[in-house]
């Protein structure tokens, strides 16, 4: 005989039921009837590569410098010149790091792009922390979801930190989390789809600032006209001997001088980066902008196989160019005219490992 306290329990969790039962329900009809959200940059360069995927053998991806310093199309030339029959994407992001470079590789590289041959990977850091005026933003909220999250905890796990820090972080992640399983922050899309004359979003996010990209992907730091930009720039030539004395800091420093050591979770997404590659038939190759910055820990993964082809151009004594303020556009990234000589090296460098067989390159139709 059941008791009227048993009887209550059995209402409650039938309300609770039918509670997350709607919700559930609710949620996953919003996103079968609302399109992806278009997220700037990101959205535009997904889109073309899937629709021109089998021209490309080669992609670049990662960071602004790799969207703002690598110009598929003087690449592409000077490998022809040579007699490789090369054809490559910039797949750069701007404000991307090493956690969301990997889940874009995946979402390209499930397009299964039938000519893919080389990937090459421009290795930012590794911060799981997200500024809080993006963490809500359509971009963030993507690479939050049911697939994601494991490895997200994975990386913040291994992170050299206490548990009050890593405690931090998984709070911190779990909103966008929640805000994308749950649909959150979706009814002005909502709101669009039905009457979309009449309404616009709420919600535009940080980033509504930049330009499409070029038909290749790239785009210069010249061609953007935001008041952001033109301020960082204003910062940088305000500030040269600043500049020029972290250059001749970096210049003075050995290649093999332990300045920052792998951590344990670099190490482990580096190894994901590569295996995810590696598993499509393509070749991982990864390379170092003209930062200000040693990068020690990406050397001593290099140098520990992690990295298999590591290619580092943050040496001005090799370099020296590239880190001439007339090539440069602020403290971190390249202007037009040093993006085209960054280009060029980068192709040489590829251009010499292909010639010494370190890699297979296919040939040009006419040799």
């Amino acid at each position: 005989m059941k008791t009227a306290k048993t009887s209550h329990w059995q209402r409650l969790f039938s309300y609770f039921a039918i509670f997350f039962g709607a919700f559930a329900g609710t949620t996953f009809g919003i996103r079968l009837i609302l399109p992806p959200p278009e997220i700037p940059v990101v959205t535009p360069k997904l889109t073309t590569f899937a629709a021109t995927k089998q021209n490309y053998n080669a992609i670049f991806i990662g960071s602004s410098r790799t969207y703002r310093h690598i110009i598929p199309s003087i690449f592409d030339a000077e490998l022809q010149r040579r007699g490789y029959n090369i054809t490559s994407y910039n797949f750069g992001i701007y404000a991307m790091q090493l956690p969301e470079t990997y889940f874009l590789l995946q979402q390209i590289l499930a397009m299964k792009p039938p000519g893919l041959q080389y990937v090459f990977i421009d290795i930012d850091s590794v911060n799981l922390d997200i500024p809080k005026e993006n963490r809500r933003t359509d971009r963030v909220i993507s690479w939050h979801g049911w697939q994601q999250m494991p490895e997200i905890y994975q990386l913040i796990g291994k992170q050299n930190q206490n548990w009050r820090k890593k405690q931090n972080l998984m709070q911190l992640h779990a909103t966008p989390f929640f805000s994308n399983i749950g649909n959150l922050g979706q009814a002005d899309r909502l709101f669009a789809l039905l009457a979309p004359a009449t309404t616009k979003s709420l919600n535009p996010g940080y980033d509504t600032a930049y330009k499409e990209p070029g038909a290749d992907g790239y785009l210069s730091l010249d061609n953007e006209d935001d008041i952001i930009f033109t301020k960082q720039r204003q910062e940088y030539l305000a500030k040269l001997d600043d500049y020029h004395a972290q250059v001749a800091t970096l210049a003075g420093q050995e290649q093999t001088q332990k300045t920052r050591r792998l951590q344990p979770y670099e190490a482990d997404i580096i190894q994901k980066l590569v295996k995810a590659v590696t598993d499509a038939g393509a070749t991982p190759i990864f390379f170092i902008h003209p930062v200000l910055k040693q990068e020690a820990h990406l050397i001593e993964a290099h140098q520990k196989g992690y990295i298999p082809i590591l290619f580092p151009f943050n040496q001005p004594d090799k370099f020296p160019n590239l880190y001439e303020p007339e090539n440069r556009y602020d403290w971190y990234h390249l202007n037009h005219k040093g993006a085209e000589e960054f280009t060029q090296l980068l192709a040489d460098e590829f251009a010499r490992y292909c010639h010494l067989s370190l890699v297979t390159c296919p040939l040009s139709p006419d040799k």
